[in-house]
């Protein structure tokens, strides 16, 4: 009933044990970039959940962070849902897509983003948003007036290299 002896084998796991540090290293370095980035910033699965959201997704469509990663992207996108699952079906066939959208915040107010949306993983999706509502309204008030004066209205642009455009 007395031990005798001990056998043993050991297994240096310095590499897996740095690899994983790194891994930690890496995820935080990519959450402190997602949560301070000046865009909205929301990652969604496959099925449109979204996963989580930057504190800018929060203020661009006024839901809180508990809100919003309890919400799917068809529920804030003011579109058809024929429309949205088409351009969906073409974003899991290539794996990002850029556009604008509208957004319908919580107050129902429509909020017009500039997007650009990467697959990351198998399963998720990160997606950049600009708000450009006020830029939209800004061009389309110009457009109203320049269409209602009498006469020509051009805009016109000098470049930096010394190049024209006519833009409008």
């Amino acid at each position: 009933g007395k031990c005798v002896g001990i056998t043993g084998i050991f297994q240096d796991i310095t590499e897996r044990k740095q690899s994983g540090l790194l891994l930690k290293e890496s995820e935080r370095n990519f959450k402190t970039i997602f949560d301070n980035s000046s865009v909205a910033n929301v990652i969604a699965n496959e099925k449109g959940d979204y996963i989580d959201v930057n504190e800018n997704a929060c203020d661009l469509l006024g839901y809180s962070h508990e809100e919003l990663t309890n919400m799917s992207v068809r529920e804030v996108v003011a579109a058809s849902k024929s429309l949205v699952a088409s351009r969906y079906k073409s974003f899991k066939q290539n794996g990002v897509e850029s556009g604008e959208v509208e957004l319908i915040t919580k107050s129902g107010e429509i909020r017009i983003a500039e997007y650009f949306s990467k697959k990351i993983e198998d399963n998720l999706y990160l997606s950049t948003l600009i708000d450009i509502t006020e830029k939209r309204t800004q061009e389309e008030e110009l457009k109203h007036i320049a269409n209602n004066l009498p006469g020509v209205f051009l805009r016109y642009k000098i470049n930096p290299d010394r190049t024209d455009e006519l833009l409008y």
